[in-house]
């Protein structure tokens, strides 16, 4: 076997134990609930409102800003700061000293990273289908009738009702 694909292989197995670590340790876990708990906090808190002319709610048009943001912060300034402590550490410099190390190293760190990328995401995702289920945008049921005196749907023949 080739020593790339033994570095590429103990990559990620480094990194499947590491993300397990990282569900299991207190400070890891609440740094990465705190986040997603905050933009679900405010996705939640404004599933009422709707967005002007239309007729979903706030919450659900922010729910692809809100997974974007997820990705961003959790792929740049974690990583960012995960790399800046184990250079402090001397677990780079080991890395470096070990043949095909880095490899690893950097397999390993983008299995651990993509994994709470892809929890805090699937999290953001369940909560932003069940966002309408929650009491979200009134639901609203066309008819063919007479036409609202106001509004984007005026003179087009379409009676809206809430329920």
């Amino acid at each position: 076997m080739n020593a790339s694909w033994v570095a590429a292989r103990a990559g990620g197995r480094r990194g499947w134990i590491e993300l397990k670590h990282t569900f299991t340790t207190p400070n890891d876990l609440v740094t990465l609930l705190i986040f997603t708990a905050i933009l679900l906090g405010v996705m939640l808190w404004t599933r009422t409102t709707t967005v002007p002319g239309t007729h979903f709610s706030l919450g659900t048009a922010m729910l692809a800003g809100m997974i974007g943001m997820t990705v961003g912060f959790n792929g740049l300034a974690t990583l960012g700061g995960i790399l800046t402590v184990e250079r402090e550490d001397g677990t780079l410099l080991r890395a470096k000293a070990t043949p095909n190390g880095m490899t690893g190293y950097l397999i390993g760190k983008v299995v651990t990273v993509s994994g709470t990328i892809l929890i805090s995401v699937v999290t953001t995702l369940i909560a932003g289908a069940d966002s309408a289920a929650l009491g979200g945008a009134p639901r609203v049921r066309v008819e063919r009738g007479r036409a609202p005196r106001e509004g984007p749907a005026a003179g087009s023949g379409v009676r809206r009702h809430h329920e």
